[in-house]
């Protein structure tokens, strides 16, 4: 389903804006990032997106490996959601936990008995009266034994990146975090609404990328979009075209020395 039309149910009618800010869920992001990590925490997945009661689950795809002690937690969006759930399901569609707890950031931990593509469920079991939804953050990770590869800067630069497409009048829809390794390539689906102008960024880590590079595809592989990059920045203009498989790619084409894989952040926003 197309996500602008159903932006519009962010708002109160009498308040309507043109751009609803993701920066409060992107601080409570940062917040929740420097508590994981100074706990020990290795954080080996993050999504942004948009969660609304009443309907289906924003579904988020974690890859997990076998015998991983696993922590995921998500924050919802303290203006707009009183109550957020989330649940677990492994590979094999069984449900491996839940957290619905009447408050806004649920905590599911497991073990996973097997590796493979599990799925999260973010479910917005209630939100406040003038609205029918809104952002969430998502948070994956692992306890390890020594100093985890930290991703806070990478995350303040994100951020930045979501502020400054706001301030040039670009709703922000979606964040997503992958890791990629050296010349490797890694990426993900998400539906846009046919014609409209949209900027998608990707940001890769300071510490371990030179260089990244963005594509936005349709589902026949042709570009729609390829990314100008400098650095550890890939900026992507294009104008989407409603297919349900649009793809974005990031590619990590130069890494600093002895380093073999980054993360990477990519914002997706339109018009």
């Amino acid at each position: 389903m197309a996500l602008l039309p159903l932006l519009v149910a962010l708002s109160a009618p009498a308040a309507a804006q043109q751009v609803e800010s993701m920066l409060p869920v992107m601080d409570d992001l940062g917040t929740l990032i420097t508590k994981l990590e100074g706990d020990g925490f290795q954080i080996t997945d993050m999504t942004l997106g948009i969660a609304f009661e009443g309907a289906a689950p924003t579904v988020v795809p974690v890859p997990v490996g076998q015998d991983d002690n696993v922590m995921m937690v998500a924050v919802g969006d303290k203006d707009r959601i009183e109550d957020l759930d989330l649940l677990v399901y492994d590979d094999r569609g069984q449900l491996v936990g839940q957290d619905d707890m009447t408050d806004n950031t649920p905590i599911v931990g497991f073990q996973a008995l097997r590796s493979g593509l599990y799925e999260a469920q973010i479910v917005v079991a209630r939100s406040k009266a003038e609205y029918s939804g809104g952002f969430f953050s998502m948070v994956t990770s692992y306890p390890i034994g020594q100093m985890p590869i930290s991703t806070a800067s990478t995350w303040q630069i994100a951020r930045t990146a979501v502020e400054l497409l706001e301030l040039e009048g670009y709703q922000v829809y979606h964040g997503e975090w992958e890791t990629v390794m050296e010349e490797g390539a890694a990426g993900f689906l998400l539906p846009l609404e046919a014609g409209r102008l949209c900027r998608a960024v990707a940001v890769g880590s300071p510490e371990r990328a030179k260089k990244v590079r963005l594509h936005v595809v349709d589902g026949y592989d042709q570009a729609i979009g390829e990314g100008e990059h400098d650095g550890i920045y890939s900026v992507v203009d294009f104008f989407s075209t409603g297919d349900p498989n649009t793809m974005f790619v990031v590619q990590a084409s130069k890494l600093k020395r002895k380093i073999t894989d980054t993360h990477a952040v990519v914002i997706v926003a339109c018009k």
